[in-house]
């Protein structure tokens, strides 16, 4: 690793908590050498001085949040969760506006707990900062109220109705089947036998896309380390009933700890690992290849469109392939001079049209503001 006991432990507690909790995505993790001066883009996300980038800063931001999630029903149609805002978003990410705030909550510390997920233009679920109750839309964003559920957690939703989320504190998976009011716990079998995978942290579940036909399928991962942090055990999960029950998939590269994961229909996967990898399949977890993505920084947020288009969050860096995620290259991350960002989420609806969110600011534990910026070009 590169990294003496403290450095590891370090990383891979953020990685964990980023991984775990809600967002999806970790710019936060610091990859290698990380600087995070103008002249170092790839270190601590501060844009390169005089570089080209093909990704915009977004308008309609300025206030003091972390947006730790981002989810898009339509092409153009996205929304953006931070700690204490939702922001929505009708041109693909170029402008936001506020869609619900609670300046009651704080701007900081909990940000890992923020989530969103629309499942359609209209029904929306989301959390801010803190265990705080689950809130809902059903309107497309226009208005919110809350739901009977306290949330401290991930999810994601395969319709209006049907949902799965992973539990910091249970260290399992739940399902609801009532658009996020009760929460039953799942049914989870690995090896054949039933198991709350006690000791495991559980990533946030993800479902592959509607427009495939095959919206109740989704996917989620669970890995644990020694108390040295030398040895990992990870596991992969599939649900075919939206996340009532769960099987493991059996992997190649359990050895690794796996971060996140995303299929976009039942054959074409990615799993982003703590190591710095990319492990992919084409036919459906039955063959695996694992992908070096060059920085070495735990993947903890991954974007696909097609069967070769993929984007990764990886130590505050972008990582972009074309070519199924056999190859990698770092694309240059937009900031302003003398700022540093934090990469949570990336999302993009097509080849072309992506958005990533964060938080940006000027001075290490100083206070910044919400980050977003989108792309039309892939970032390349």
């Amino acid at each position: 690793m590169r990294r003496h006991l403290m450095t590891f432990s370090f990383l891979l507690l953020s990685s964990l908590l980023l991984w775990a909790c809600g967002g999806g995505g970790g710019g936060n993790v610091p990859g290698p050498n990380n600087g995070g001066g103008d002249n170092n883009p790839g270190g601590g996300g501060a844009a390169g001085g005089g570089a080209v980038t093909h990704w915009y800063m977004s308008s309609g931001l300025g206030r003091d949040s972390q947006l730790g999630s981002v989810s898009c029903p339509t092409s153009n149609l996205c929304f953006a969760s931070g700690t204490n805002e939702i922001l929505k978003s009708t041109d693909a990410g170029q402008s936001w506006t506020v869609s619900y705030q609670d300046l009651t909550r704080p701007s900081g510390g909990t940000f890992y707990l923020s989530g969103i997920s629309f499942p359609d233009s209209l029904n929306g679920i989301a959390n801010l900062s803190g265990l705080n109750p689950l809130i809902k839309s059903q309107d497309g964003g226009n208005t919110w109220t809350a739901s009977n559920a306290l949330f401290g957690t991930s999810f994601s939703f395969a319709d209006s109705k049907h949902g799965a989320s992973s539990e910091l504190n249970l260290l399992s998976l739940q399902y609801t089947t009532d658009g996020g009011n009760t929460w039953p716990a799942a049914a989870i079998t690995v090896g054949g036998i039933g198991t709350n995978l006690p000791g495991y942290f559980i990533s946030k579940p993800m479902f592959i896309p509607s427009n495939s036909g095959n919206y109740s399928v989704g996917y989620a991962v669970a890995g644990k380390s020694d108390l040295n942090h030398l040895n990992f055990t990870s596991i992969l999960l599939k649900t075919t009933d939206s996340g009532a029950t769960w099987l493991d998939i059996p992997t190649s590269y359990g050895a690794q700890l796996f971060d996140v994961v995303t299929f976009i229909d039942s054959h074409h996967g990615w799993i982003g690992t703590f190591q710095g990898n990319v492990i992919t399949t084409a036919d459906g977890g039955v063959t695996w290849s694992s992908h070096f993505i060059g920085n070495g920084a735990p993947v903890t947020a991954i974007s696909c469109v097609g069967s070769l288009n993929c984007w990764v969050l990886a130590g505050s860096t972008i990582q972009a392939s074309t070519n199924g995620g056999t190859s990698w290259t770092q694309q240059t991350p937009p900031a302003g001079s003398g700022y540093l960002i934090n990469y949570y989420d990336i999302h993009f609806t097509d080849a072309i049209h992506g958005i990533v969110v964060g938080y940006r600011y000027q001075t290490v534990g100083g206070p910044g503001s919400d980050f977003a910026a989108y792309t039309t070009t892939g970032g390349f």
